[in-house]
């Protein structure tokens, strides 16, 4: 009898043990959430093999929350409920404005091996509408996106004229913005150049291309995470070189566009320039 109860004893510590272990190991999942510039199963596929060569590489444990609006990706960073994100330049400057409690780890290359990307105005080929007195409708994709109101901001202001007095509505994604223009709901739209270029064979003119923003950029919040796993996630990244590393090369031929090309340590300077206009346009 004495004997059972022993083993019986053993059986519910290691049961015991093991709850807390996983316990531990789910509490210290690291949240991470990115913009979507699609719908959610096209970017699941894009970030899932990012986030496992991170986890193979820190031996740390992401578990992805994949959101279509910006806004709601923000406001869980705020609330503590996201540790790590994947933003373009835009709500990054937003979310410095408002929580103080966020580290850029790293900013991801384009395709041309630079830290940034451009915004385009698009409209169907043949339309000969003077833009500045433009009385259309114009497709944008998100109030937070950077090509969304701030670059249609920017193109309008350029030619004296105030935002307010375009009738802009927020299609969602960058593809939306497009269909759009396509089918006619809009005469015009707002968008990233490069997903734009996906279209031109549809007859999608580029009419206005913008001044490079900061390159989509992974941040951290360092309220949540500890400074030790930033360290590890961003040696990690940053240590990721498929143009000088052959093992890199072929590891990113399973990636993404988003992340294949590696990343650079975040330009300061380029976010300042940002912040800055971001003030004068009052936005």
């Amino acid at each position: 009898m004495g004997a059972l109860i022993n083993t019986m004893r053993k059986f519910l510590i290691v049961l015991f043990s093991s709850f807390l272990l996983c316990s531990t190991s789910f509490a210290e999942d690291i949240i991470f959430s990115p913009i979507s510039k699609d719908n959610l199963e096209t970017t699941a596929r894009i970030f899932e093999p990012f986030i496992k060569l991170i986890e193979s590489r820190t031996g740390l444990s992401i578990k992805s929350k994949y959101q279509l609006n910006y806004g709601d990706i923000l406001a869980d960073f705020a609330a503590g409920k996201v540790d790590l994100a994947y933003l373009g330049p835009l709500p990054i400057v937003e979310l410095e404005r408002k929580y103080p409690h966020v580290e850029k780890i790293a900013t991801f290359l384009s395709e041309k091996g630079e830290p940034s990307y451009t915004c385009s105005i698009i409209r169907m080929k043949g339309d000969k509408t003077n833009m500045a007195d433009f009385k259309g409708r114009m497709a944008l994709t998100q109030p937070l996106s950077t090509c969304g109101l701030y670059n249609a901001t920017q193109y309008f202001s350029r030619m004296n004229r105030d935002i307010g007095t375009v009738n802009y509505f927020f299609s969602g994604s960058h593809t939306r913005v497009v269909l759009d223009v396509m089918t006619g709901k809009a005469e015009a739209g707002s968008l990233q150049t490069s997903i734009a270029k996906n279209y031109l064979y549809q007859n999608i003119e580029i009419i206005s291309e913008s001044d490079p923003y900061p390159g989509f950029t992974l941040v951290a919040n360092t309220k949540t995470l500890s400074a030790d796993k930033i360290k590890k996630i961003k040696e990690a990244v940053l240590a990721f070189d498929p143009a000088h590393n052959a093992a890199d090369k072929k590891t990113a031929e399973t990636l993404g566009k988003n992340f294949r090309f590696g990343a650079v340590q975040p330009d300061e300077s380029i976010f300042s320039r940002m912040k800055r206009d971001h003030m004068l346009l009052n936005l």
